[in-house]
């Protein structure tokens, strides 16, 4: 994953043109890609799910980061990435299988820690794990109601 600090420097050479997607509003649809939004409301915090070919993944980031997404491998069932308080997540196609809900769920786990660990600084202890698993639900809710 690239660092914060990499992403800041590559960012600005990428700014006119992310000013001019963004004024066109998601590429989702133009790449061939579903995409589906989750905020988390009073925490000030959302992430965002694409689902379509791995392909045009990396297109989707630069719009949606500011900078090219590092390739973490050839996992075929779904990625995660994050930066500051932007958040997403790919999967290949619409979780219909156990199989798949199992690599969505993996890939939501990601972004909860993300949320907390990273983002409000709230580590996973079992004081914690209460205000983890609601997360969890909230967002894999959210996520299938979505991307029915």
């Amino acid at each position: 994953m690239i660092s914060i600090g990499g992403f800041l420097k590559n960012a600005s050479r990428f700014r006119s043109n992310i000013s001019a997607l963004r004024r066109k509003g998601s590429p989702a649809k133009a790449l061939g890609l579903r995409e589906a939004v989750v905020n988390f409301g009073t925490f000030d915090f959302g992430f965002t799910c694409i689902v379509g070919k791995r392909s045009a993944v990396e297109a989707y980031g630069l719009w949606y980061f500011g900078d090219h997404l590092p390739d973490d491998g050839q996992d075929t069932r779904g990625m995660y990435w994050s930066f500051g308080n932007r958040t997403l997540i790919w999967i290949p196609r619409k979780p219909t299988t156990p199989e798949m809900i199992g690599a969505l769920a993996h890939e939501v786990t990601h972004v909860i820690r993300a949320m907390f660990v990273t983002w409000a600084g709230l580590p996973l202890t079992r004081d914690t794990d209460e205000a983890y698993a609601h997360a969890m639900g909230y967002a894999m809710r959210e996520l299938l109601t979505a991307l029915k």
